[in-house]
């Protein structure tokens, strides 16, 4: 085994870092979903691999750029899940996470079948003037897919630490929001809610919940 030095090592490592936005922006909607919804979706990989079909369906015959395609794709993915997730995932949501665990992963195994019985097992690429271009510097070799990606990733994240509205007179949820109901913090206080009220509590409810109780806790700590 041969251990990489100087420039081989550096464009290792350097390549390794880029890598890490594309898993960043896989990452990043699994944990959103998850964070938010609080659902364990695991059909989510075969999502992103559904969307890499079309965008190679819409490459090869209709030539539009691979990056571009992601305009048409995205639209196209949303069409596909937000039926799916209103008439299987939803109605299970109540009843615990096993139900829409177990649903998922059935749908995972139906679309990885799927996926070989139209487009075979066998390894497909993009194919782009960028997908095999590197960048040179020096000794130094990093790919210029990962460079693309990487940028997709900072700029996608970095739109998460914008607030999110979510109806026309709602308060924004801010990154503290999110973060206290994925960590679960709000939870007594949704459970007390829906204690109260049996109809559904949305998230704008569960949110303002959560700022009305660090409200009682900055008041109580300036008492003391």
């Amino acid at each position: 085994m041969t251990i990489p030095t100087g420039g081989s090592l550096l464009s290792a490592l350097i390549t390794g870092v880029l890598l890490g936005g594309v898993f960043d922006i896989t990452a990043l909607g699994l944990s959103l979903v998850f964070g938010v919804m609080r659902l364990v979706n695991i059909v989510h990989g075969e999502l992103i691999v559904l969307g890499a079909y079309l965008a190679l369906y819409l490459t090869r015959h209709a030539g539009i750029d691979p990056l571009l395609s992601m305009l048409i794709v995205a639209p196209l993915l949303f069409l596909f899940a937000l039926p799916l997730y209103r008439v299987l995932l939803e109605p299970l949501m109540a009843k615990g996470p096993e139900p829409a665990l177990l649903t998922t992963f059935a749908l995972s195994v139906i679309g990885q079948n799927l996926f070989i019985l139209i487009w075979s097992g066998d390894t497909q690429s993009l194919r782009a003037s960028y997908a095999t271009a590197s960048l040179s510097l020096g000794s130094v070799r990093i790919p210029a897919m990962y460079l693309i990606s990487f940028a997709i990733a900072l700029i996608l994240c970095g739109d998460t630490e914008h607030q999110i509205p979510f109806e026309p007179g709602e308060k924004p949820v801010d990154r503290q929001d999110l973060e206290e109901i994925a960590l679960g913090d709000v939870a007594p206080f949704v459970a007390t809610a829906e204690a109260v009220d049996d109809d559904e509590i949305g998230m704008a409810a569960i949110v303002e919940l959560g700022r009305q109780h660090r409200a009682d806790e900055a008041a109580a700590a300036g008492d003391d």
